[in-house]
């Protein structure tokens, strides 16, 4: 490694020690609140309890995350972000590696140190990590991109700049026509009015010909011309959801749940009428790695469909991506919705309504950050496209 590089290196450790040094005990007071929250329910000895103090740490990566590549954006403009690249895949090795003993030892301590167990909980961590560091890749190419189409900006302009400033001529033409315009006048006015006829409705024309406007977006409803097309997309992506990874728990019982392919290529399978729906199906049904994939893809998919449509009918794209925004928040709504009614009906053995309803606003909440991530990343790209155009 050069010393240019240890340099780099430097700055990002530097960095992650200044935010730690700052926020080390809002983990710790995280954890703990958590940890009194299960012991105060009686369910500190469970696998739900685990995975709650798992999510905090990864909020607490991300967190670290964002504050190195926020630091680097305002601080280190001049620095190609690609320089810091290895170390920040780095650090995210060496906090989610910590994490797989932190587990292991909560469950040994809680008398679930079943292999399948820790072998499914060593799996989430070790997903997580791998999106992670996917995550930092695309926000560092993100944030390049930004920065070059600044700079193509700035150089345009100054460009136009040089090729627009003629100030002796303009000044000349400013001079005849305060010298001779009184005397000319009838002339000037009767110019004017043949220019207002004959020259500027070509111009006009031509203008709109060679750039069309932009349409107004939004209806007397408050909805834009593509809120149906968008909505159907959202609306085909539920029901598939629905149908192939949602539905088949409704068969948990009777032993005939078909299989559930999940998005790492993993089956979710339980045979048998003897099973009965506990923590550690709970923590499969609600796993980072089961819905919330399918509701990320959904996103991407929507946002990007979303923008190309946009551009290619030369539509303003940001009033189409809040509305698609929007209509992804009611989706993620749904889903968590819906499977805190499939839950409920498998904890109820039959009578569900003896059961609480699960309250998923933790779980939406994870996903409504995922959604913002994703809708900044829609808004830049859409920018650059448009400023590429």
């Amino acid at each position: 490694m050069s010393s240019e590089e240890k340099d780099f290196g430097t700055i990002v450790e530097l960095l992650k020690k200044d935010y730690l040094s700052r926020t080390e005990n809002n983990l710790k007071q995280k954890i703990g609140e958590i940890t009194q929250d299960f012991i105060d329910r009686g369910f500190y000895n469970s696998t739900a309890c685990t995975g709650k103090q798992l999510q905090a740490h990864f909020d607490h990566i991300d967190e670290i995350i964002d504050h190195i590549l926020e630091s680097l954006k305002q601080d280190f403009a001049d620095i190609p972000l690609e320089q810091f690249k290895e170390k920040l895949l780095t650090i995210v090795d060496g906090e989610y590696k910590k994490l797989i003993p932190f587990a292991n030892s909560h469950l040994v301590s809680a008398g679930l140190a079943q292999p399948s167990i820790l072998k499914d909980f060593e799996r989430q961590i070790n997903n997580k990590k791998e999106k992670a560091k996917q995550t930092i890749e695309i926000r560092l190419a993100i944030l390049e991109k930004q920065k070059a189409a600044s700079k193509n900006k700035k150089e345009a302009k100054e460009k136009e700049g040089v090729l627009e400033a003629k100030p002796p001529e303009i000044l000349q033409k400013i001079l005849w026509v305060m010298r001779y315009g009184r005397k000319h006048w009838k002339l000037i006015l009767l110019a004017l009015f043949l220019w207002g006829i004959f020259v500027w409705p070509k111009l006009d024309f031509l203008n709109r010909f060679y750039h069309p406007t932009k349409k107004e977006a939004l209806n007397d409803h408050g909805r834009t011309q593509l809120y149906a097309r968008t909505k159907k997309r959202i609306d085909d992506i539920y029901e598939n959801i629905e149908k192939e990874k949602l539905n088949p728990w409704i068969f948990f019982k009777t032993g005939k749940m078909p299989q559930i392919t999940k998005h790492d290529g993993g089956i979710i399978s339980y045979k048998g009428t003897s099973i009965e729906f506990t923590d550690a199906q709970g923590i499969v049904f609600w796993g980072d790695n089961f819905i919330p994939p399918f509701i990320e893809d959904a996103i991407v998919k929507v946002f990007d469909q979303t923008i190309e449509e946009c551009r290619k009918n030369n539509l303003d794209p940001k009033p189409y991506i809040n509305e698609a925004d929007s209509l992804l928040s009611g989706f993620i709504w749904k889903v968590y919705n819906r499977m805190a009614d499939i839950e409920r009906r498998l904890r109820g053995k039959g009578y569900p309504k003896n059961i609480p309803r699960k309250d998923v606003s933790y779980e939406v909440e994870k996903m409504q950050r995922c959604l913002k991530e994703h809708y900044n990343a829609a808004i830049l790209l859409a920018s650059i496209n448009e400023n590429t155009d």
